[in-house]
């Protein structure tokens, strides 16, 4: 719903905002996460990115061809659009954010916008150097628990490890895009549930796996769309053989009713 937001047990839903109808570009929409209390964060955002406290925390969706530089800008006249003040984090994607995929894992809810057009491998020598482009997989995590200082670096490790296992999983030939951003918030050690500060928060730990799976499930859903579309339109398109040529393979991962656990064959884009 534009406009509306909502809160429960397992974090504040974002808001949807019609950007056109402000004067902004048509088609230009944002999702905005305006938290009762401000909130401790960890963030890779172009804007607002580091570790610190927010009020808010904005997804603006842009243009395929978005060609500004002054993010600062951009991002503070959309704060001034939708009447955020103090402190927040704000993300940029290509990817359409009224298609935002959530998914609540036991206390944790991930909201992740995901564009998989242009994939690439993290450590790629071909790869190369390129100018920054607005990012096409953004997450923003809300755990009810605080983090001490290693373990928010933990949780973004966790989230990474855990977005680019959906990726794997769905044969998209990269660990994500050249520019994926990420979000974590965490209420302070006062408004802890626990009233102390975790110390861990990778794969393995309570509240780690928690987050892995709720990123995993928010990514997977999204990209199995994505992955779905894409074979379709190339059997319209009549593209021939049992594969289509440069259409991604899924990959089973272990537990799941296709994992061979004998198996010892790599997997390769």
């Amino acid at each position: 719903m534009i406009g509306s937001s909502m809160t429960d047990s397992s974090g504040i839903a974002p808001e949807l905002h019609d950007l056109a109808s402000r004067g902004g570009n048509q088609g230009e929409h944002a999702l905005a996460w305006r938290f009762d209390d401000t909130r401790a964060v960890i963030s890779s955002a172009s804007v607002g990115g580091g570790i610190g406290c927010a009020g808010w925390v904005v997804n603006i969706g842009v243009g395929s061809e978005y060609r500004r530089t002054d993010l600062a800008t951009h991002a503070h006249e959309v704060q001034d659009t939708l009447g955020l003040t103090g402190e927040g984090s704000t993300l940029f994607t290509a990817a359409d954010v009224s298609d935002v995929s959530t998914a609540i894992w036991e206390g944790v809810r991930v909201d992740a916008t995901v564009g998989i057009s242009k994939p690439t491998w993290a450590a790629d020598v071909a790869g190369g150097f390129t100018p920054w482009k607005p990012g096409t997989i953004n997450i923003v995590a809300q755990l009810p628990v605080a983090l001490d200082p290693g373990a928010a670096v933990g949780a973004v490790i966790t989230v990474t490890e855990a977005k680019t296992q959906a990726l794997v999983e769905a044969g998209v030939p990269g660990t994500g895009t050249a520019s994926d951003a990420v979000v974590i918030c965490w209420p302070g050690a006062a408004l802890s549930p626990t009233g102390a500060e975790e110390r861990f928060a990778g794969p393995r730990s309570e509240w780690g796996a928690r987050l892995a799976l709720a990123v995993h499930n928010a990514v997977h859903s999204t990209v199995h769309k994505a992955v779905h579309n894409a074979v379709r339109n190339a059997v319209r398109s009549g593209v021939g053989g049992a594969v289509a040529p440069g259409i991604p393979q899924p990959i089973a991962r272990p537990g799941s009713p296709n994992h061979d656990e004998g198996s010892t064959e790599e997997w390769s884009p």
